[in-house]
């Protein structure tokens, strides 16, 4: 099956969930919109995720945190000059839902446990009318109505849980997200949480792996080989491992990237690392940061993304170090990513390359890697005095 090529390029933009979690407000939002408005960040889209409605499943009641309801919140983000997003997990409720209460016999069973809710949740039945009416009510309010540009649709695996006689669970997640889709019509969909295949040509972002932590690994969950863990390692491996499906099934989201030094447990190598393969590889570049509350350095580092430029990825090696070789704008870089708790020393085995830290580096030279650091070399062929002086991150 031939897809339809991805509508939009990469892009960046901003997220309340890891750094607020579900502790969301209007004064914080506007407060961050503002932070980036003032400061002429140009990012292309501002989303709001869970927190802002009274249950998960009850979409349209906006709860007390937000007193001007999410209409407005939409209107300022357009007022700012950027695309509006919001959070929703369309075939989910949890048990203390208005729905799930009015409507038992859209509710099929468990469909999961999340602490951050009141615990155990439930999966809805797709093929209940009554259900197919209520989203398509829910997304028309939420995309016609309050006006938003994207919707962020996570736990959509939880559809297809439930075997019927009559489809496999596959056919169920590619008929639901067909659904989806359809009501969705012109506007931008993330898929969260989604069967990668189902989502190919459906969604205009899916994220393909892990959520990031705010610390490298959860030792414990991964001692117990628990494949579902929230884990940074493992979202940079999946971002690494399934670049290919970057702008030919959808654009991945590799997860946001973290630069703040404080509200989190990465390391500054950590942080850069995460960030730098985000850039590389990522179909969607968001932070969650608080940039007023950045340092003057840690500003400095985030404004060099910009402006974010297309890159032809030449060559992805998995050795000691990751090493990636693409272009930019006809300059060549080399990406040298020590993933590791231990220091690595790697060779410079063809060209001289630069760094403004390290110098010029001949070829055979030896560049050894902190744990987790990660280094961008410049071919030198073609560099000029514009590409040395510049702010670029990829010349930090």
């Amino acid at each position: 099956m031939k897809l339809p090529p991805p509508r939009m390029k990469q892009c960046s933009g901003w997220t309340s969930w890891y750094n607020y979690y579900t502790n969301i407000n209007e004064k914080i939002i506007l407060d961050n919109l503002n932070a980036f408005k003032s400061r002429n960040i140009p990012i292309e889209i501002f989303q709001i995720d869970d927190g802002y409605q009274e249950a998960v499943g009850d979409w349209l009641y906006v709860n007390k945190k937000f007193p001007r309801g999410m209409e407005f919140i939409a209107s300022e983000i357009k007022k700012c000059g950027y695309k509006s997003g919001i959070w929703l997990a369309p075939f989910i409720c949890e048990k203390k839902s208005r729905i799930c209460k009015e409507h038992p016999d859209w509710v099929l069973q468990t469909a999961g446990f999340n602490p951050g809710w009141t615990y155990f949740f439930n999966v809805l039945d797709f093929y209940n009318e009554g259900v197919r009416d209520y989203l398509r009510k829910v997304f028309h309010t939420v995309l016609q109505v309050w006006n938003y540009d994207m919707v962020k649709l996570d736990f959509l695996y939880a559809v297809a849980l439930i075997p019927r006689k009559d489809k496999t669970r596959g056919q169920i997640m590619h008929e639901a997200m067909e659904f989806i889709r359809e009501i969705c019509g012109d506007k931008l969909v993330l898929g969260c949480g989604v069967p990668l295949g189902c989502a190919f040509g459906l969604t205009d972002y899916c994220r393909i792996g892990s959520d990031i932590s705010l610390t490298w690994e959860d030792r414990i969950l991964n001692s117990l080989h628990y494949r579902e863990r929230v884990s940074t390692i493992n979202a940079i491996s999946s971002t690494i491992g399934r670049r290919h499906l970057n702008g030919h099934a959808f654009l991945n989201d590799p997860d946001v990237f973290i630069i703040r030094s404080t509200n989190n447990k990465l390391s500054k190598h950590q942080r850069y690392t995460l960030l730098l393969i985000n850039l590389i590889f990522g179909g969607i570049v968001f932070t969650s940061d608080n940039i007023s509350e950045y340092t003057e350095e840690e500003m400095e580092l985030y404004k060099s993304i910009f402006p974010i430029k297309e890159k032809i990825i030449k060559d992805v090696c998995f050795s000691e170090v990751v090493r990636i070789n693409f272009i930019i704008d006809n300059n060549e870089y080399l990406v040298l990513s020590n993933l590791k708790d231990n220091k690595i020393s790697s060779k410079i085995e063809e060209g001289n390359y630069f760094n403004r830290e390290k110098g010029l580096i001949h070829k055979n030279g030896v560049i050894t890697l902190e744990p987790y650091e990660s280094i961008c070399l410049i071919k030198t062929e073609a560099i000029n005095m514009k590409y040395i002086k510049s702010t670029n991150i990829f010349m930090l």
